[in-house]
């Protein structure tokens, strides 16, 4: 149960939740909800008309009565709310003012009431839905700097003073307060004329940042717990202007870059090809698989356990590299993908987009999408407009946020629609970095405006979408109603409006999936009008977490359906015959095929249990020795089928 309190202006509550104390009596807690109101912008998100604030409980449990509440907030000082969940793990809010507009939204970070004090805070971050409001401000201003998740703060380091010297100084942001602190703590980049410059900034599964090479032979990682970067260590390569990304296990993978670091760039024939594991806690290093092609500055993407793909970058000559390259850190031979490069980010479906940024003023619309171990890109996908100094930051909702010289898009990784935003903050702004929080919001900071002067950090909040919601539904009669979908290969995507508006997923051999973006459930039930082409088996994916890591329900006709479980390259088939956990029907061909029209499929997650139905009817169900993690929830097309789905609906709801 909660009571809630608050000033209709800032929009403040209090909310007194039910947790479970040690003995399994019911313990009320007091929590406060606030508003956080940075310096910069106190009345942002605060609007003045507004009339009423919806505030919802989320978690591991459907939408009801007892997780919503409606609230006048021009009727006085105090409400309250006696129903939440003690289950409850996200908070999340709408302002609607005159006339029902929708004015602000916010979402909190997760949270477990069995770890929060009584009278703790839950900091909302409230901003008008797809529009910014400023944060902050930066204590120092610079171009270029390098953003990271450290904890529940984003480490803010590198980069340059906007005069052009090497920003030495160390901050931090903390979201759940709207502040930069600069920090007391130092980096190896003191040490050097060009401080950080050419150094990789990583965070790390446990919280932590590590630093790596740049202009000094060294390495350091920053505790987040302490806030203080540990004494640097030496690393043995010459190596800056490197892609880096983190491997499980404290381990970091490097590729690529320079043995000498010239300011941004790099002194000439000193690029590298060879690629390195670099193990923090040791500081051992491995080496790792030779690269075919030199590139300075790019970006790794880990698709696999052993797979990364290395995007973006300039050649010698400064000039962008068009080509990315998969590396398997198992040692076999790299691939090479052609037209993929620019400025990269990675949706919800494990797709690598990229594209736009050029560093010329012949900049193209172009963009690209790589799925998962496919060979080749889909290239020829048109932005909303061309751009310069892009950053691309992946959303909660599966979409991509695009952030330039020019202004602000949005990428639907569905079909690679893009759509302008309208926000004149994003706009006329160069060498920023952005950061998705963990209240799916995006930091936007550093850099300049076209007059020279510091541009202003600011918090951008996409939609509500996001692991803990309880529904995601879409349909296909307008682009907006596809909304929350991820695709594989957006080029295997059409829209049809014969017979009807639906969707139609054409696999040429490779899976194919579209993941509902957004939710992440254990337990959920999830409903699709959908048909095949003749002799097409039709998939249900869930537990999500990667394209190597998820369970499958696969539907075959005029057979029983298949349960499996992959872990990277081990598939383990749970049916009716390997372990005697399942229970199921054979499916006729015209049960699913779309030659006999769309069909009525629901899958049910309750933890261990699956069940399938078809038309009503109970097909499969399941008990699986363990509970899939939190994860994704999509349908498709397995591998090694020529075939075609037609999707006219899908609908998830906790």
């Amino acid at each position: 149960m909660a009571q809630l309190s608050g000033c209709p202006r800032h929009l403040g509550v209090v909310a007194c939740l039910a947790a479970m104390a040690a003995c399994g009596a019911p313990e009320d807690k007091e929590i406060s909800v606030v508003r956080i109101a940075p310096e910069a912008a106190p009345n942002c998100g605060a609007p003045e008309d507004a009339r009423t604030m919806i505030l919802r409980a989320l978690g591991e449990f459907p939408a009801s009565e007892a997780t919503a509440q409606s609230v006048d907030v021009s009727q006085g000082e105090r409400f309250r709310i006696e129903r939440f969940p003690a289950e409850t793990q996200v908070l999340e809010a709408e302002v609607r003012g005159f006339g029902g507009a929708l004015r602000a939204v916010g979402r909190s970070a997760e949270f477990s009431l069995d770890d929060l004090a009584d009278e703790a805070e839950i900091p909302l971050f409230m901003a008008p839905l797809e529009g910014v409001c400023a944060t902050g401000p930066a204590s120092i201003a610079r171009d270029h700097p390098r953003l990271a998740r450290a904890g529940d703060g984003v480490l803010v380091v590198g980069g340059t003073e906007l005069g052009g010297a090497p920003s030495l100084a160390v901050e931090m942001y903390r979201p759940t307060e709207g502040r930069f602190d600069v920090l007391s703590t130092s980096t190896y980049g003191d040490t050097s004329v060009l401080g950080l410059e050419g150094a990789s900034v990583t965070s790390l599964p446990s919280g932590d940042v590590a630093i790596i090479g740049g202009a000094a032979t060294a390495y350091q990682v920053f505790d987040h717990q302490s806030e203080e970067f540990l004494a640097p260590a030496f690393y043995r390569e010459a190596r800056g202007r490197h892609a880096a990304v983190a491997l499980p296990n404290g381990q970091v993978f490097v590729a690529g870059g320079c043995s000498q670091v010239s300011g941004r760039s790099c002194v000439e024939g000193s690029l590298l090809r060879t690629s390195s594991i670099l193990d923090l806690a040791s500081g051992e290093i491995t080496q790792g698989p030779t690269l075919q092609i030199e590139r300075i500055g790019g970006v790794a993407w880990i698709e696999a356990p052993d797979q990364v793909v290395l995007v973006g970058g300039e050649d010698a000559d400064g000039l962008p590299v068009e080509i990315a390259e998969r590396v398997f850190l198992g040692g076999a031979s790299s691939q090479t993908i052609a037209g993929l490069s620019g400025a990269s980010a990675q949706a919800a479906s494990g797709a690598i987009w990229a594209g736009l940024s050029r560093q010329t003023a012949s900049a193209e619309q172009a963009l690209a999408a790589l799925g998962p171990s496919r060979t080749t890109a889909t290239v020829g996908l048109l932005a909303a407009f061309a751009d310069l100094g892009v950053v691309m930051t992946a959303l909660d909702d599966g979409s991509i946020l695009s952030v330039g010289a020019g202004g602000a898009q949005r990428i639907r990784t569905l079909e690679g629609r893009t759509i302008a935003l309208e926000i004149p903050e994003l706009a006329g702004r160069e060498g920023h970095a952005s950061l998705k929080l963990s209240d799916g919001t995006v930091l936007i900071s550093g850099g300049h405006l076209s007059n020279g002067e510091a541009a202003p950090s600011l918090v951008f909040r996409p939609s509500l979408l996001g692991p803990q919601s309880a529904s995601s539904t879409a349909s296909f009669s307008a682009p907006e109603l596809s909304e929350g979908l991820s695709s594989l290969d957006p080029g295997a995507v059409e829209f049809g409006t014969d017979d009807g508006a639906h969707l139609q997923l054409q696999s040429s051999g490779d899976a194919e999936v579209l993941l509902i973006a957004g939710p992440r459930p254990q337990t959920a039930t999830v409903q699709a009008a959908v048909g095949g082409s003749q002799g097409a088996s039709i998939h249900f994916y869930f537990g999500w977490r990667s394209a190597t890591e998820y369970h499958e329900v696969e539907i075959q006709p005029d057979a029983a359906p298949l349960m499996r479980r992959r872990r990277g390259d081990v598939v383990s088939e749970i049916g009716i015959d390997t372990t005697g956990n399942c229970e199921g029907t054979v499916v006729s061909g015209a049960a699913i095929s779309s030659q006999s029209g769309v069909h009525e499929l629901e899958l049910r997650l309750q933890r261990t249990e699956v069940t399938l139905r078809i038309a009503g009817d109970t097909v499969l169900t399941c008990t699986l020795e363990d509970t899939p993690g939190p994860g994704g929830i999509g349908i498709g097309i397995g591998a090694g089928a020529v075939a075609t789905l037609r999707l006219d609906l899908i609908s998830l709801s906790r």
